[in-house]
């Protein structure tokens, strides 16, 4: 089957049920993609229909100076990377600067590390010759109002890279 018609169905798959998609056994590989393909930087965060992690998220993006129309957002519903690469073998077909994971648990598989957020941002994190960055979830940062400094420094340079 050539690329054209994979790509075709793809885009009809889409248009019928939308950006999730879906394995035999959702736990281990469900992710829902929003923005640009072609971005240099991908946000990787746990799925959440919670008003105010959706507001902080679009905050985060504004004080960026970005949009989902320049970066992707992987949406991750009940994922579970040590036993599944689905989501790392997406990744590593895309052409990214920046990876930024937001959470431990995501961070922690992506990475497989069993070190915590603080320990990854301390080093250079690398997945496939693209920089990683971890940092702390939109739930923790709204639970923990003194997580938002880190989460900040995190992320604070991808505003004079864009």
């Amino acid at each position: 089957m050539n690329n054209h018609l994979v790509q075709r169905y793809f885009k009809q798959y889409q248009e019928l049920y939308g950006n999730i998609i879906y394995t035999n056994e959702i736990k281990k590989a469900s992710f829902k993609i929003l923005g640009n393909t072609n971005s240099k930087y991908v946000f990787i965060k746990k799925f959440s229909d919670d008003k105010n992690e959706i507001n902080t998220f679009y905050k985060i993006l504004n004080a960026l100076n970005m949009s989902e129309d320049n970066i992707l957002v992987i949406d991750c519903i009940e994922i579970e990377h040590q036993k599944n690469d689905k989501l790392i073998s997406y990744l590593n077909k895309l052409t990214l600067k920046n990876i930024i994971i937001m959470g431990k648990e995501l961070s922690q598989n992506i990475l497989k590390t069993k070190n915590n957020i603080k320990q990854m941002s301390e080093k250079d994190n690398f997945l496939n010759k693209t920089k990683v960055i971890p940092t702390y979830s939109l739930k923790d940062v709204i639970s923990n109002t003194d997580l938002k400094r880190s989460l900040w420094n995190d992320i604070k340079f991808l505003r004079n890279h864009e």
